[in-house]
């Protein structure tokens, strides 16, 4: 059988490499456990958190979350409409043995006993994921699906659960027609691949953006090491229309509606 080399929570340690790399810097504060509320102005943003505490004296807020979550920080109720259009739906990710629910049902037939590993409907997307890395011998199944009891609970081995929009036309006209029209006014700047399309592209993009509303792009320098070109570049192209740093008239959300 094929060798497996399983990281429980994996990802976890890429984030904890990013995390220090950017607290290496001295210019990051990272607070854990630290919901964000609301937002209050008093000559600077502050942040209510959901314990109760207050983080004052920020000129510029990135919220860096899905639309959902925005519209429940922002004070405006025309931004929280806006935001709150972009809707999200929940979708499952398990690993079962559940052939019945889905790579054997009868619509698959002509797929049964073949080198077809992936098998999609309207319901389900499921993978032979054992076969698939390898071990042709593996019943091992992984289904992508929104209906939660497709799956039979007895022959299911992991599961986990998480959130994304739906990508729909109307979203994307919202995102990128309304959203603009609020989106980095008194230092409030939005970031999500919701704001651009979907996946990671578009979300590092959006996260780019913002940070140059936000004055990154006045640290750029003409001079960088090659290793680092790319990422200048990358930088540049995205900050194009996002260079221009909000004026003190901008800033305040007495003179932007919130």
């Amino acid at each position: 059988k094929p060798l497996v080399q399983n990281n429980i929570k994996g990802s976890q340690f890429l984030w904890r490499d990013i995390i220090a790399d950017a607290n290496s810097t001295g210019l990051l504060d990272i607070r854990l456990n630290s919901k964000v509320e609301s937002l209050q102005w008093r000559g600077g943003w502050d942040l209510l958190l959901h314990d109760g505490r207050t983080v004052s004296g920020y000129e510029d807020i990135i919220l860096a979350i899905p639309a959902s979550e925005c519209s429940k920080i922002v004070n405006n109720p025309w931004q929280k409409l806006v935001l709150g259009q972009i809707d999200y739906v929940t979708t499952f990710l398990t690993l079962h043995t559940d052939a019945e629910a889905t790579v054997a049902q009868p619509h698959f037939a002509p797929a049964q006993n073949s080198s077809v590993l992936y098998f999609v409907d309207e319901s389900t997307m499921t993978g032979k994921i054992g076969q698939i890395f390898g071990d042709h011998d593996s019943e091992l199944l992984l289904t992508v699906h929104s209906d939660q009891n497709v799956i039979n609970p007895e022959k299911v081995k992991t599961q986990h659960v998480w959130s994304h929009h739906f990508f729909s036309l109307w979203e994307l006209a919202v995102a990128r027609r309304f959203v603009p029209m609020f989106d980095s006014s008194a230092g409030i700047h939005f970031a999500g691949d919701w704001k651009v399309g979907v996946g990671h592209d578009d979300a590092i993009k959006a996260g780019i953006a913002a940070a140059c509303r936000a004055g990154i792009h006045a640290e750029l320098s003409n001079e960088v090491p090659a290793e680092r070109q790319l990422y200048k570049n990358l930088l540049l192209d995205v900050c194009v229309d996002a260079t221009t740093l909000l004026s003190e008239e901008e800033r305040s959300p007495l003179r932007s509606g919130l």
